[in-house]
């Protein structure tokens, strides 16, 4: 069986985000690989996960809520960094309302 990720109250609550499923990548992808390198970001470990491109991540808090008041509905996630809205780096799933 998958294990239940972390609760979200364990996560710093400037790192929750609301991520579209789709943005979420390994770093070593081909795809986020590049972009990582075109900013100029080495992201170890290599399978590290990330989520690249303006708008496909946005803050919550640890209900689940988004800043317009909206519930996340995509992948919930604790991210270790943030460049500017480009990417998040070193996102794990995180289990809402808990």
């Amino acid at each position: 069986p998958t294990p239940t990720p972390p609760p979200a109250s364990k996560c710093h609550r400037n790192n929750l985000y609301c991520c579209k499923s789709n943005s979420l990548l390994a770093a070593n992808d081909p795809v986020a690989s590049f972009i990582l390198d075109a900013l100029g970001l080495t992201i170890l470990p290599v399978t590290a996960v990330v989520s690249l491109g303006n708008g496909t991540c946005n803050h919550i808090t640890a209900a689940g809520v988004l800043d317009n008041g909206d519930t996340c509905s995509q992948s919930p996630v604790c991210c270790q960094n943030s460049f500017s809205g480009l990417a998040v780096i070193g996102c794990s799933p995180v289990t809402l309302g808990v």
